[in-house]
């Protein structure tokens, strides 16, 4: 069995920018570029054993913008335990086109329609009542839609790269 090393960022460069340095796979002799977070980005952070504790923590009546909805599961529980007055979702919706997801055939979710179709189907009510705002489009171009400060909570669940979530959250 082969053991490799592997190298840890510099304590001094914790406060620093995002640093890519190599990172040994697991198991697979491997070599990977593995993103290391400043330490400045992880004060007074939180771990949390699911997303769904995150929403009690969250504040009730305010803007919510949820990037990457999928089927909306995540979006129906927002909408329940936070009672956004105004929710925004934002995805590419284009599950619809692939076979599967998560095991199961496409076609089957969603009974013919689009992924986005299924997705206003399934908020019709909020849609109609004028809480619940769809976007579709990639996330970054939605992002820039939206007016600076006018949202007091974005969940990030689109594409998960870390230069994708950098360029978000920019």
């Amino acid at each position: 069995m082969e053991t490799q090393a592997i190298q840890h960022a510099p304590a001094e460069a914790a406060d620093a920018e995002a640093i890519v340095e190599p990172h040994a796979g697991e198991g697979t002799g491997v070599r990977q570029a593995c993103a290391v977070l400043p330490g400045r980005l992880l004060q007074g952070a939180r771990i949390l054993p699911q997303r769904n504790a995150l929403l009690r923590l969250l504040p009730t009546d305010g803007v919510f913008v949820e990037v990457g909805v999928a089927l909306g599961d995540f979006s129906a529980r927002i909408l329940k335990q936070c009672r956004p007055r105004r929710f925004i979702a934002i995805d590419i919706f284009t599950i619809h086109e692939s076979p599967a997801i998560w095991g199961k055939p496409t076609a089957e979710i969603f009974g013919g329609r689009s992924h986005e179709q299924f997705y206003r189907d399934r908020f019709a009510g909020p849609i109609a009542e004028g809480r619940v705002e769809v976007l579709s489009g990639d996330s970054l171009d939605s992002l820039e839609r939206l007016d600076d400060a006018s949202a007091d909570v974005i969940y990030l669940d689109a594409d998960h790269s870390y230069e994708a979530v950098s360029k978000e959250l920019e």
